[in-house]
């Protein structure tokens, strides 16, 4: 169990008995073998969960949860009838069915979703992490949002905590601003050991000389 930072709710997190090495072959200066050896951490936003109109957007946001997303496959022989609050599907496979993929769903499916603003995609999100079965289909009095001289205010509430998002920093746009990405809402960094930070070598053996090597990688 572990606490994320910004009074975050502690998390069951995953851990794998072996490590991966990331290894950069040997290069000059300014190379970048400082930065693969920083954390993402030094990389992670985070803020309140912003909501414009909170009735409004519910109400799109229930138009989400109540579509029947069954028939959305290439195949036509596969069958998905799972609503998205119902405990049979995951926040990940959520974040699937309301991702673009080309390979799997027809073209009308996905420029339906290209039509759905990613702000009301955010807002199922959040409300799938947070969704408890014993709501039933009263979830919309679980979130709330502060009145601030007499006008609703936008930052968003569950049970009266505000929540918080995380965002990834991913270099600069043209004119200087950060250019950031939205993070999942089960997302949690690994944790990275750095061993080194300089000029290395490396070999090439075939996986049978070494002995109890994780033959997975």
């Amino acid at each position: 169990m572990e606490k994320p930072g910004d009074n975050r709710s502690w998390r069951l997190v995953g851990t794998a008995a072996e490590g991966t090495l990331c290894h950069k072959p040997s290069t000059v200066s300014g190379g970048g073998k400082s930065e693969i050896s920083r954390p993402i951490t030094d990389a992670l936003l985070s803020g309140p969960a912003f909501i414009a109109d909170l009735k409004k957007d519910f109400d799109q946001v229930a138009e989400l949860i109540a579509r029947d997303y069954n028939g959305r496959f290439n195949d036509l022989a596969r069958v998905d009838q799972r609503p998205i609050l119902s405990t049979e599907r995951s926040l990940g496979s959520v974040i699937k069915l309301l991702t673009p993929d080309e390979r799997d769903y027809k073209p009308e499916y996905n420029v339906w979703l290209a039509s759905v603003p990613q702000y009301l995609k955010e807002l199922v999100f959040v409300l799938k992490r947070y969704y408890m079965p014993e709501w039933g289909d009263d979830w919309r009095s679980h979130f709330s949002v502060d009145i601030i001289d007499g006008t609703p205010a936008n930052e968003l509430k569950c049970d009266n905590r505000k929540l918080v998002t995380t965002h990834l920093r991913v270099g600069f746009d043209r004119d200087g601003s950060w250019r950031t990405f939205g993070l999942r809402k089960d997302f949690h960094p690994a944790v990275k050991i750095q061993f080194e930070d300089d000029i290395t070598a490396s070999v090439v053996v075939p996986p049978g000389a070494i002995r109890n090597a994780n033959q997975s990688f």
